[in-house]
This record gives C-alpha cells, sequence and structure tokens, in this order.
C-alpha cells in the first residue's frame, strides 16, 4: 500500500487539499506506475482519463497513452476529440497506427 503525505501538511487529508485534477492527475500517475511494475503486459482500458486536467496534464497523458500502447492494448473512452487527436498524435509520432 502507497500512501502520499505532504510534507508541509503531513496531517492533512490529501482530498482536502487537492484539485478534482491532481486527485486524477495523482491517480492516472499511480495507476500506471503499477502496470509498468507489474511486469505482465496486460492491456489497459482508460474512461475519460484527462478530464479536469490542465493542457500541460493532458499532453503528458496523451504521450504516456501512445508509448504504453507500444507495448500493450490500450482502450480509450473519451468524448474529448481533442485528446484523441492528440493521442493519435503522439501515437503516429512513434510509428504506431490507432485503430479507431
Amino acid at each position: 500500500m502507497v500512501q502520499l503525505r505532504l510534507r508541509d501538511a503531513p496531517n492533512r487529508e490529501l482530498a482536502h487539499i487537492l484539485s478534482d485534477g491532481e486527485k486524477r492527475a495523482l491517480a492516472l500517475a499511480f495507476f500506471l506506475a503499477e502496470v509498468v511494475t507489474a511486469g505482465v503486459p496486460c492491456g489497459i482500458i482508460l474512461d475519460d482519463p484527462v478530464a479536469s486536467l490542465d493542457q500541460e496534464r493532458r499532453h503528458a497523458i496523451a504521450r504516456r497513452i501512445a508509448v504504453e500502447s507500444s507495448n500493450r492494448q490500450v482502450i480509450l473512452f473519451t468524448h474529448d476529440i481533442a485528446f484523441l487527436f492528440h493521442v493519435q498524435m503522439e501515437a503516429e509520432a512513434l510509428g504506431l497506427v490507432p485503430k479507431m
């Protein structure tokens, strides 16, 4: 089990401090770290992973999804066409052909 604490507020719960976007970014970071360290090339299913995220994090997630799709099947559900296009561009930059 992993628990994250803030240095300046070690006794406060993160749920009371972080924004929705920060919570989602942390959850995705922990999930993707677990996927990589699991040692099993399992598939990934993501449902609107960038809701509430800022542009910088959205771009980082798009790149990471493209990289992960080179090693495993990634299924992405989203209503965000701009994000989907960005994932497609990142995948194509890696020489991958996304299936939509």
